[in-house]
């Protein structure tokens, strides 16, 4: 899985991956720099990942990461 693309509006962040279709994952945000925080899992669809977080604010820095288990 890697990053593909990141589209940033004052009030949305939607993150790509590509991954395996079926693939899952935990999201995971860090804001500001702070402790990553479990956003809850996601599955690949058509070799992608895509995850919309409507929760930002343009006051702050924000990083995702996926975390697969298994």
């Amino acid at each position: 899985m890697c990053l593909v693309d990141t589209t940033i509006t004052r009030t949305q962040i939607t993150v790509l991956w590509s991954a395996p279709t079926g693939f899952s994952a935990d999201v995971l945000r860090s804001i500001d720099g702070g402790p990553y925080q479990d956003l809850g899992a996601v599955t690949a669809s058509g070799n992608q990942i895509t995850y919309v977080d409507n929760t930002v604010s343009s006051s702050h820095v924000y990083n995702y990461s996926l975390n697969a288990s298994g």
